[in-house]
């Protein structure tokens, strides 16, 4: 309908449930004018509620819990005139915004995961380019949100990061690349402390594949979650990819049915 600027509701829910300790869990949303809104829950029962943006679309991707708050990290385009910029919030246990920071590449960059470290966090998203393409995007920021470095990855066509872990020596990251084939295939790179390259492998048949998650499984494997076309069961099937710490494939399994079935997160479990 013309004169009229439909915008997307976000929802999505995430970071800890303790069941043994507490009924409490956080749930990260935002309003149908895409603002970003955490609310915290207490046994259904609102404890606070709180919105962070301006006037155009402001979107929440992920978060982490910490013991005195959270990270928030997403993409605003309320804070720079025409242009999306990464956005990542330091919130206190209230939602009370301590710091935040926003931070822009090529024409535009949004962050879709957050690792809470030692010295800091480490953000995973992706820059637009000029070009038309897209590049994966990730920043090092200390405790108080300032850089310490950032790096662009990719090639010449559409590559993403969407997840990060944190390994004994730097980082493995997960997403999808064009840069090889008409179609994407899952991508995983590795980069050490400093955000230097260490390597950059692709996996995948002869459709569409692609990683959106990545975890930690022993010291040196890794479980990579995503989803394919090239195979299984029917049209899009769960993914999972078992590598060792140098991007070598041990072991890959499909999983769905009939119809579309897409993972977009992992976790590891002991045992």
């Amino acid at each position: 309908m013309r004169g009229v600027k439909r915008k997307s509701a976000l929802f999505f829910m995430l970071l800890a449930i303790n069941i043994l300790l507490t009924p409490n869990f956080i749930l990260s949303t935002a309003s149908a004018t895409t603002d970003s809104k955490t609310v915290n829950l207490l046994e259904a029962t609102m404890v606070w509620e709180r919105t962070y943006g301006g006037a155009d679309d402001d979107r929440a991707f992920h978060m982490v819990a910490l013991a005195d708050g959270f990270v928030v990290v997403g993409s605003s385009k309320s804070l720079r005139q025409d242009e999306t910029v990464a956005w990542v919030l330091r919130l206190d246990s209230a939602g009370n915004v301590l710091w935040n920071q926003t931070f822009f590449e090529g024409e535009g960059s949004e962050f879709r995961s957050v690792l809470d470290l030692d010295d800091g966090f480490l953000l995973v998203g992706n820059v637009f380019l000029p070009s038309g393409n897209i590049d994966g995007y990730v920043v090092k920021v200390d405790d108080e949100g300032s850089m310490r470095w950032n790096i662009t990855l990719g090639g010449e066509e559409v590559d993403k990061l969407f997840s990060a872990v944190e390994t004994q020596d730097g980082f493995v990251l997960a997403g999808l690349t064009y840069s090889f084939g008409d179609d994407s295939e899952v991508w995983v790179a590795k980069i050490d402390d400093d955000g230097s390259d260490v390597w950059s492998k692709t996996y995948g048949g002869a459709v569409e594949d692609a990683g959106r998650a990545v975890a930690r499984i022993e010291d040196d494997c890794y479980v990579v979650a995503g989803y394919t076309n090239s195979g299984g069961s029917g049209d899009y099937d769960f993914l999972l990819l078992g590598i060792d710490d140098s991007g070598n494939m041990a072991w890959n399994k499909t999983y769905g049915g009939l119809e579309s079935d897409k993972a977009y997160a992992v976790t590891a479990t002991a045992g």
